[in-house]
């Protein structure tokens, strides 16, 4: 069964230590200093293939487009680590017409995650045509998949969230395959920082790069 992300991240929230923070984990250059963190010391939600680099245990992995988790999907099964999709992920960069339910048929990883409870989900602005799941929170999603998770920690009731290689610029860190990088057209990663921004402002929500 498919669990509403935001009621889990606000669960997860309400249970924190006063000194854990939120740490949104993405793929650019500055994600290699995630190691040096105190352990513990954050909630960690990554996103794509950053789920690979983290500490364990994750609060949360997060993907836009089903590829990224086909690729971390068996890690992410034997780790026990909660996994994030849309309901209806992106197929090849694209909002794809087949929900979390129906890839699950295809995906074993998937079926096995959601028959343990370990998958989470909403819907996304970007899906807005195709019908939604009316037990899941809608989320506005924009460009890149940390305006997605950034949008729905503060959807949650998070206000402060930390960044790691969420660096804009059109770099990865050299552990990570660039070959897909900015492979929806867009010419940097700087264009998620205004929707970002935009999320701070309406909310009185924070995002610090460390």
């Amino acid at each position: 069964m498919v669990k509403d992300a935001v009621a889990y991240l606000r669960g997860l929230s309400e249970k924190r230590r006063k000194d854990q923070s939120w740490l949104l984990l993405g793929k650019g250059p500055s994600a290699t200093r995630v190691k040096a963190l105190e352990p513990d010391s954050h909630l960690v939600v990554s996103l794509n293939h950053a789920c690979l680099l983290a500490p364990a245990p994750l609060a949360l992995a997060h993907f836009i487009d089903l590829s990224a988790f086909a690729d971390c999907a068996q890690q992410l099964f034997v780790n026990r680590v909660p996994a994030c999709l849309p309901w209806h992920p992106n197929v090849a960069m694209r909002v794809g017409k087949k929900t979390v339910t129906d890839h699950a048929r295809e995906q074993p990883f998937l079926a096995q995650m959601l028959e343990e409870g370990l998958v989470y989900s909403y819907n996304g602005t970007t899906a807005d045509g195709l019908a939604p799941n009316h037990s899941l929170a809608r989320v506005r999603v924009r460009f890149f998949s940390a305006v997605a998770a950034f949008n729905l920690l503060v959807a949650s009731g998070v206000r402060h969230v930390r960044g790691l290689g969420v660096d804009g610029g059109t770099a990865y860190a050299p552990c990570f395959d660039g070959k897909d990088r900015l492979a929806n057209g867009r010419p940097s990663f700087d264009v998620q920082f205004a929707e970002i921004e935009r999320t701070c402002k309406k909310w009185g929500a924070t995002f610090t790069r460390l």
